[in-house]
């Protein structure tokens, strides 16, 4: 979910949202029935409609999608479009859709719900001669220097001017992959295809993969980077290599090292990296092999965003197969609101009778109202 800001950034990656409108002027006809999966504020929707589809579905989950509305009624084109506010796996469209175009990355397309939600669409709304924008992605692996990504986020929690030891933090930073920002990156060995995703064909959210790298140049190298280069159509595509030219709004994901290792000509890294989509995320398992030129280990690591996870025993508890759950007192008021929402009772009438019975948590029933909002917001129609 993003800010306004966010959105903004987005938009303002020209070379991102010049390809997505010349892959859109591809694609589309003056018969085209078009998915904008995620649509944000709207800007891909707009773009269809201005590249000359009959119909535009724009599917969003988040309240920015009134932006969206406000801009097409702005645009003269709210005929051509309709806003659909809801999950895309429980939504079910009118008609088939000749194409679906979707901006759902991270640093990597492999973020959140993301390709199960592409694969979704494609299989329920697209036509057996549909298209997708993006066609493919390509991920690559390499290894870099990147001291001050390092020092910023792994070495600061045991060498910090305080004198603090805080090694249990840093067990866990060096189990988390992150957005890369600084600018001293430098790649230290050639970087090699980890998958490819190809939309149309995809079966599973999941990949796996090892990829052997070659050190072209020594250095101290921190870790892995990881990033995609997109082909949109035929002719048009993007890369967010850290060596390219572009500078795209993605950027790229940083997989640390517990520690800094020197590579030297003739040394190889094999890398063993996963992606498993578990509910909404994904956990990430990365395991890195060194060998020097005479196939000696020179170093060998074993991480994972599990072990990054950070959970108090009294939560772990709680989520145990034999724990018999006693619900809180805000459970409760849960309960009751939903309970009295399920037999249709008006908002207003359940706020005073929730201010009523939990006195100590609201001063009037308009306070009351805040928390009522927020769950029929969720939970209604």
């Amino acid at each position: 979910m993003y800010s306004i800001h966010g959105y903004a950034q987005m938009i303002s990656d020209r070379g991102r949202t010049d390809a997505y409108a010349a892959a859109l002027r591809r694609r589309i006809t003056p018969e085209s029935v078009i998915l904008d999966l995620g649509a944000g504020p709207g800007i891909l929707s707009l773009l269809a409609c201005h590249c000359g589809a009959r119909k535009v579905y724009a599917i969003e989950t988040d309240d920015i999608i009134q932006v969206a509305r406000e801009c097409a009624e702005t645009e003269k084109l709210a005929g051509q479009i309709e806003f659909i506010q809801e999950n895309s796996e429980r939504v079910i469209l009118p008609e088939q859709v000749d194409g679906i175009v979707c901006d759902l990355h991270g640093a990597l397309p492999l973020f959140d719900g993301s390709i199960a939600a592409i694969l979704d669409a494609r299989n329920r709304f697209l036509t057996h001669r549909g298209w997708i924008v993006p066609r493919r992605e390509t991920i690559w692996v390499a290894a870099a220097a990147c001291a001050a990504s390092f020092e910023e986020t792994i070495a600061i929690w045991t060498e910090n001017p305080y004198g603090l030891d805080m090694t249990p933090a840093r067990q866990r930073a060096v189990n988390h992959p992150h957005n890369h920002s600084q600018p001293d990156l430098v790649l230290v060995t050639a970087a090699a295809c980890w998958t490819t995703l190809d939309y149309l064909t995809l079966t599973t959210p999941n990949t796996d993969g090892t990829v052997t790298l070659k050190v072209m140049r020594p250095d101290l190298a921190h870790g892995l980077i990881v990033w995609f280069d997109s082909e949109l159509a035929d002719g048009v595509e993007l890369s967010c290599s850290p060596e390219s030219t572009e500078k795209h709004v993605y950027g790229q994901l940083f997989f640390p090292w517990p520690e800094p290792i020197r590579l030297t000509l003739g040394d190889v890294v094999s890398v063993h990296l996963r992606a498993t989509q578990v509910g909404s995320d994904y956990v990430w398992q990365w395991a890195t092999t060194i060998r020097g030129q005479q196939g000696d280990i020179k170093a060998a690591f074993r991480q994972d965003t599990f072990s990054g996870r950070i959970i108090t025993p009294e939560r772990l508890r709680r989520r145990k197969n034999q724990y018999v759950p006693t619900l809180t007192e805000d459970g409760d008021m849960v309960l009751q609101i939903l309970d009295l929402m399920r037999v249709k009772v008006p908002l207003e009438q359940i706020a005073k009778q929730i201010a009523s019975t939990y006195p100590h948590r609201f001063a009037n029933w308009h306070s009351a109202m805040g928390r009522v909002g927020e769950l029929s917001a969720q939970y209604c129609l």
